[in-house]
């Protein structure tokens, strides 16, 4: 089994796009010429990047990126989240289409097993990683499901999310959760909806889920 996240406002209640924008002092102008289709994801990024370099007024580095969003910290539960699905042989893993400065924090700290997120390359800068304005879109807001088949290969999926962009993973997936739902999409179309800021209630749902399952005949 797989069990598979988005980042922004699903591990978290903090966003990295809009942590990082309040940082440097900008707004989200351009994804909506993406989601419309007047630019490529590619472009998005380095659009953002000019926003950025344009407000700061100087370089960016991808510390600016680590340091915009380290006040960013996981749902209550994820601990003991990830212990279960640890203790039940379940892969794990983020697929978001935020910043990689908060999801590889997240991979580090928790020990997923991986963790897709968008990035800007960056060279050394004297001690300190330089962006070069060239985005690295690892996780196209649209193309999350695509995403989790390649990941999952033949594995059942689990997925967890909670914006209408995180539907096309629940409809590659076995079991779908609706995360503290920002929208009736997210809800309507995943198999279950947990109207909660901590991951505990997930974790009792997931227990009797498997208890269900153990007691099938097929399973006796």
């Amino acid at each position: 089994m797989l069990l598979v996240f988005d980042m922004d406002g699903t591990l978290t209640d903090g966003d990295s796009w809009a942590f990082t924008n309040a940082h440097f002092g900008t707004k989200n102008v351009h994804i909506n010429d993406y989601l419309h289709g007047r630019i490529s994801y590619d472009r998005y990024l380095e659009l953002v990047h000019s926003q950025w370099i344009s407000s700061k007024g100087s370089t960016v580095y991808y510390e600016d990126l680590e340091e915009a969003v380290k006040g960013i910290v996981a749902r209550p539960g994820l601990d003991e989240l990830l212990s279960f699905a640890r203790r039940n042989e379940w892969k794990t893993g983020i697929i978001s289409a935020g910043i990689d400065s908060l999801s590889d924090r997240f991979l580090r700290d928790y020990d997923f097993d991986f963790a897709l997120a968008n990035g800007f390359e960056f060279v050394d800068g004297g001690g300190k990683r330089e962006l070069t304005g060239k985005g690295v879109p690892r996780v196209p807001l649209l193309e999350k499901g695509r995403l989790v088949e390649e990941m999952a290969g033949k594995e059942p999926v689990v997925s967890v999310g909670d914006t209408i962009y995180d539907v096309p993973m629940f409809r590659r997936s076995l079991v779908s959760v609706a995360m503290a739902p920002k929208d009736s999409a997210c809800a309507s179309n995943a198999t279950m909806v947990i109207n909660d800021e901590t991951f505990y209630p997930l974790i009792d749902r997931f227990e009797e889920l498997l208890q269900e399952q153990a007691n099938r005949p097929e399973h006796k």
